[in-house]
């Protein structure tokens, strides 16, 4: 009979965090991957298609949460423009591209993560008006 023994080492929290926040969706050890499979998933016209999806969003929703905290006539118009222009911007752009993808690449989801942040500010719209409303009865 063996006995087998092993002096077992603990990572310290800060270390395990680190571990996992780098092996997780995103993470620094996990993007070639990731980056390796959308090159080869879809050709190089809509990677450029969905950059343009990304900087024009991205600059829709710098607007958007500049207007954060709504406290004055100004930002109040503002805020309900860039919701305004997001919806917009989420019906003339982002849908037809997200279909077709789904008629190209069936499965594939590009867009996912464009979805949450746009809808993370409709969340918070949400949020502000229904405070705006109750302030005002």
């Amino acid at each position: 009979m063996f006995l087998y023994t092993q002096k077992l080492t603990v990572l310290s929290s800060p270390a395990a965090t680190s571990a996992i926040a780098a092996l997780s969706p995103g993470g620094v050890l996990m993007l070639a991957g990731a980056q390796q499979a959308i090159n080869q998933m879809v050709p190089t016209d809509v990677q450029g298609e969905l950059k343009h999806l990304y900087a024009a969003a991205g600059e829709l929703l710098r607007h958007f949460w500049s207007c954060f905290p709504v406290n004055t006539p100004f930002l109040e118009e503002k805020v309900m423009k860039m919701k305004s222009n997001l919806e917009r911007f989420q019906m003339t752009k982002l849908r037809p591209f997200q279909e077709k993808i789904q008629r190209q690449y069936l499965s594939t989801n590009l867009t996912g993560h464009l979805e949450e942040m746009l809808q993370t500010a409709y969340n918070k719209f949400h949020i502000w008006q229904t405070r705006r409303m109750m302030r005002k009865t």
